[in-house]
């Protein structure tokens, strides 16, 4: 073969090349796709010389570098598993360890034991949200003076007292309002004028949903609608019994909403259950999960809003992971995008039956 002749030293050279390519390249295949096993074979071929080197690798994984503690109001339901997908396909990205533990039911007290079992387990960053602040404050304040990097998702604190550095997640009174004006518009396209209208909250005191309550209040103050709010907890067999009751105390609601997902799902399914009155009244609210769909699909309810819980999860870990390695000062992400309803629930559920939307 002719050509230039290539010394041992220039022969590691561009052999070095190929297998630092090929161990980067595997690297971020791992991160991309820890669940599988990777086998790259990558065949370099020095200049001036006869054969070539082909090498095959099969990367290791590395132990999680960092721990990251979510310290949140979380329950078992279908959004919150959507917000810990989110965490934990980050944390397969950034190869951190992620604790996301769920209470059984919401909280305040029990979100504080969980901060304090945070505390205990010397994490290097805590995910946090602020439904009730001032349970939690004391223990965001300690966990910032010792260095821990604090970052709220899903629900701010209103008042700004709790020193978190960064929030990911909706302006909950204004999605509150784009709640209402959505109501409005499907109240003129059904015909429906004036009545009253009636806010179910399925978590009472909590911060985020009381303010969603108000924007929608607000907005329809605006067209001359009076807004109850009906304290139902999460159950819906109670819910139900507190919503006939009220409807048949205030037989001109035109209006049913839910605060938040339980409620939500609620408003879809006391109409499946008095179909008398499917397009006599206007039903919406918060948050997307297979029963919300199946509700809009049968047009019970006729539309819900959308806060990409999957986005506050995934970008809680990425902002902690960047902070700590990069030195990037977590930034807040307002997450709330649009409303899903006939038009579009197909898409939608989609992306649900992914794990995307809850």
């Amino acid at each position: 073969m002719e050509g230039k002749k290539v010394n041992r030293r220039d022969y590691l050279k561009y052999t070095g090349a190929g297998i630092g390519g090929l161990i980067v390249g595997g690297a971020l295949g791992y991160l991309l796709k820890p669940s599988e096993v990777i086998k790259e074979t990558v065949t370099v071929t020095a200049p001036a010389i006869e054969r070539t080197v082909t090498i095959t690798a099969k990367p290791t994984p590395s132990a999680p570098s960092y721990l990251f503690y979510f310290v949140t109001h979380a329950t078992p339901h279908p959004f919150w598993d959507c917000v810990k997908k989110g965490a934990l396909d980050a944390a397969t990205i950034f190869n951190v360890n992620v604790q996301f533990p769920y209470m059984e039911k919401f909280s305040a007290e029990k979100q504080a034991e969980f901060f304090r079992e945070a505390l205990a387990a010397k994490p290097h960053g805590i995910g946090i949200t602020a439904a009730v602040p001032e349970a939690i404050r004391p223990y965001v304040k300690e966990a910032r003076d010792k260095g821990i990097p604090v970052v709220c998702l899903n629900t701010a604190d209103p008042s700004g007292l709790t020193p978190y550095m960064a929030y990911i997640g909706a302006d909950l009174y204004v999605q509150g309002r784009k709640v209402g004006e959505i109501g409005l518009k499907f109240a003129e396209k059904l015909g429906i004028k004036g009545g009253e209208a009636v806010v179910m909250i399925a978590e009472p005191g909590h911060v985020g949903l009381e303010a969603r309550a108000r924007g929608i209040k607000d907005v329809l103050a605006g067209a001359g609608i009076n807004t109850s709010k009906l304290d139902t907890g999460p159950e819906f067999t109670k819910a139900f019994e507190l919503l006939r009751s009220f409807l048949a105390a205030h037989p001109e609601t035109k209006f049913i909403f839910g605060a938040d997902a339980y409620t939500t799902n609620f408003s879809g399914l006391a109409i499946e259950k008095m179909p008398e009155l499917k397009d006599k009244v206007v039903t919406g609210g918060f948050d997307i999960n297979p029963v919300t769909l199946e509700m809009i699909k049968k047009g019970f309810l006729l539309f819900s809003h959308d806060q990409q819980p999957y986005a506050q999860g995934f970008y809680t870990v990425a902002e902690l992971y960047t902070y700590l390695t990069a030195g990037v000062y977590p930034m807040s992400i307002e997450t709330a995008t649009g409303a899903v309803d006939a038009t579009n629930v197909d898409e939608f559920t989609e992306l649900a039956n992914k794990g995307y939307k809850g």
